[in-house]
């Protein structure tokens, strides 16, 4: 958390100099990653809640309202977790069940969850004479992200057409995004064709906050984060 602040900060620095935009802008960033910790407070339901199921409403807001959180749950079990500032957001979605004094949140997508599809032949976008497509949604939409290829020490880039390692077969895959999240080992069953791999989501995973049995002490009217 600390790194980004700082890459942002020296290139404001070196941008413009102004102290006032290096100060602001890391005073926001701050506040959008403290109200992970923050106490989510129990408020009325809104009319539209009850349209879309909502049976309860939780909120927190930092000072000054630049940053806040809220977090919905419905009748179906389901939830929807929102976090951010004027300068960002992020999001999560999945399901949540109440064990003793716990809420616990489970995500549809996990960390280490992607749903990827991979498919054979040249119909992908491929890099001169790469062997893996570029990674697309099912839009259709660029995903940067890199492929491990055969091991974990081999990591490709397909929008560049580079890797670490070359190799003759490609055994097996594995996609990773830039913020952690990764698909499982896809084994390849055609190792001598070229590979297109295809995210089948269009929810946007560089905002997505994967959740695995993420626990909230549940009081009367709160929630705070374990």
């Amino acid at each position: 958390m600390v790194g980004q602040v700082l890459i942002i900060t020296d290139i404001h620095s070196k941008t413009d100099g102004s102290m006032r935009q290096i100060v602001m802008i890391t005073f926001l960033i701050n506040g959008f990653y403290n109200c992970f910790s923050q106490d989510l407070i129990k408020v009325k339901l809104l009319k539209e809640d009850s349209t879309n199921k909502v049976i309860e409403r939780f909120e927190s807001h930092a000072p000054g309202g630049y940053a806040g959180s809220e977090l919905l749950l419905k009748n179906d079990n389901s939830y929807e977790y929102k976090v951010g500032t004027d300068l960002s957001n992020q999001f999560s979605s999945g399901t949540w069940k109440k064990k003793g004094k716990f809420l616990i949140l489970n995500s549809s997508i996990q960390k280490d969850g992607l749903p990827i599809k991979i498919a054979y032949g040249s119909n992908g976008t491929f890099e001169k004479d790469f062997r893996i497509a570029v990674i697309k949604n099912i839009k259709g939409d660029f995903i940067p992200g890199f492929v491990l290829v055969n091991n974990d020490s081999n990591k490709c880039d397909p929008s560049l057409g580079i890797c670490n390692e070359s190799f003759d077969k490609i055994n097996r895959v594995k996609v990773l995004l830039e913020n952690g999240m990764s698909s499982k080992w896809i084994e390849v069953e055609k190792p001598s064709e070229k590979i297109i791999l295809t995210l089948m989501t269009d929810v946007s995973m560089f905002k997505y906050v994967p959740m695995d049995d993420v626990k909230f002490n549940t009081r009367r009217n709160s929630l705070k984060r374990k």
